[in-house]
């Protein structure tokens, strides 16, 4: 069976003729680009950045504690704030993941505009540590973009990428913003290196980047094109949503994708709205709901973000020269990009199912023999070989 018509099969009131004429337009490419860069590639740059420039923070965090309290500052004491620092981050991502429900109700534009706001707020904050003398400020900081990044990142993005972009490029595309976040992250190692921004003097400006996708998004949100179900919605205004599709999918016949529109619309306020308790209980949905969270609690359980938070520390105990952890580190975030590009490419031949088993398979290995290696590698010199390849 061709793939047009596979997917013909699962989309109903679509054929495999429809989806063929359909085209990403520059219009819907640069939307999504642009709302992915602000997105996914700040979600990486905020993860690296702290990573990269982790010893002169520290360094920054004991001055400030002389200059308060005129004494030195104890290894746990700067391992409290060090983590407080670094859990900021996920515990705004936390926070913003319960507001995604009611902010998806407004226009997509505006919304990821506000939000993408408060990062460039919080990135002057970042940037006012060093002046201001205080670690609050990296806190407050990255506890907004935490925010953000739940809320416009990975929350309003996806669903804005879905109604933008062609159906059958709708799998691809969303495999993109895995790719823009390891990019992020690839780029704040980099620019984190010491002879750039990763020293005692420049490292504000390093967080300060943080707010560049953002200013972006800001400069150019004008010009991204609405969703076409949020205009649907909002408005009911048939004549308007058929033009924009037909813009956004270089195609003159969007008659069944706008059919599917006022379809859902009517449906909309027909269906009883359902509660977590019948989404869990219901034969229907339950299976759905438990598969999409196994996936997604499996990825966030499986130690990669603390592996990538410690990439340097890992590499410390591995024996690796400190001059050169740096460089480490960027081949490691660079080995993500790529994997990423690969997946994106696979994601189009091979059935998820089978994607998903082969890399948590090797995720899982890598990880077992990381621990065991990283507990053993005094035992032998090449040990630590084997630790350094797990951890990339």
């Amino acid at each position: 069976m061709e793939p047009l018509e596979e997917m013909a099969e699962i989309l109903p009131n679509v054929s495999a003729s429809s989806i063929e004429k359909q085209k990403l337009s520059w219009w819907a490419f640069w939307s999504v680009f642009l709302t992915y860069f602000a997105g996914g590639f700040q979600y990486g740059y905020s993860i690296g950045s702290v990573n990269a420039a982790a010893v002169p923070i520290q360094t920054a965090l004991q001055d400030y504690h002389m200059m308060r309290h005129n004494q030195t500052m104890t290894e746990n004491q700067l391992q409290v704030k060090w983590v407080s620092i670094l859990a900021c981050f996920p515990v705004g991502g936390i926070i913003g993941s319960f507001f995604v429900n009611q902010l998806r109700k407004f226009e997509y534009r505006k919304t990821l505009a506000i939000l993408h706001s408060a990062t460039v707020l919080a990135s002057i904050l970042l940037a006012l540590t060093y002046a201001g003398k205080a670690f609050e400020l990296l806190i407050v900081g990255r506890l907004i973009i935490g925010f953000v990044t739940a809320t416009a990142g990975t929350g309003i993005a996806p669903l804005y990428m879905v109604e933008v972009s062609p159906r059958h490029l709708r799998g691809i595309l969303g495999a993109l913003f895995s790719l823009s976040i390891s990019t992020g992250n690839l780029l704040a190692n980099i620019f984190g290196l010491e002879q750039l921004l990763g020293n005692n003097s420049l490292w504000p400006v390093l967080l300060f980047f943080t707010c560049v996708p953002s200013l972006l998004l800001l400069t150019f949100c004008y010009f991204m094109a609405p969703g076409p179900r949020s205009l649907y919605f909002a408005e009911q205004n048939q004549s308007a949503t058929e033009t924009l599709l037909k813009r956004l999918r270089k195609t003159d016949d969007v008659s069944e994708e706008l059919q599917d529109l006022r379809d859902e619309y009517a449906k909309r306020d027909a269906e009883e709205r359902v509660t977590i308790k019948q989404i869990l209980t219901s034969p229907n949905l339950r299976n759905q709901v438990w598969g999409t969270s196994f996936v997604t609690v499996g990825h966030m359980i499986t130690g990669i973000n603390a592996v990538q938070i410690y990439m340097g520390q890992l590499f410390v105990l591995s024996g690796v020269e400190s001059s050169l952890i740096p460089y480490f580190t960027i081949a490691a975030a660079f080995v993500l990009a790529a994997t990423n590009c690969i997946g994106a490419k696979l994601a189009v031949k091979i059935a998820s199912r089978y994607l998903l088993i082969f890399g948590y398979l090797v995720e899982a290995i890598s990880l077992v023999l990381l621990t065991v290696t990283a507990t053993t590698q005094h035992l032998a010199t090449w040990i630590s070989y084997i630790s350094i390849v797990s951890a990339m």
